[in-house]
């Protein structure tokens, strides 16, 4: 699990990573009411041992990215 600042859309995160073939599911999904916290769910079990190191290097760069675009 990654956690996001509160005012970071956790929803629009997961569809930008899907444009990027990134599967994440957001926190705020998983809330009954509404959410008290932000982030995203990250899997890795699907992965090749191999290649876990450059997936979690593309995502940590599109959340940087999505971060830095709300600033």
């Amino acid at each position: 699990m990654v956690h996001l600042p509160d005012d970071c859309d956790d929803v629009q995160l997961m569809h930008l990573a899907r444009l990027q073939q990134i599967d994440i599911r957001p926190l705020s999904a998983y809330f009954i009411a509404p959410p008290i916290k932000r982030g995203v769910v990250a899997g890795y079990g699907y992965l090749p041992l191999e290649e876990i190191a450059a997936a979690a290097t593309k995502l940590a760069k599109l959340i940087n990215e999505h971060l830095e675009s709300l600033s």
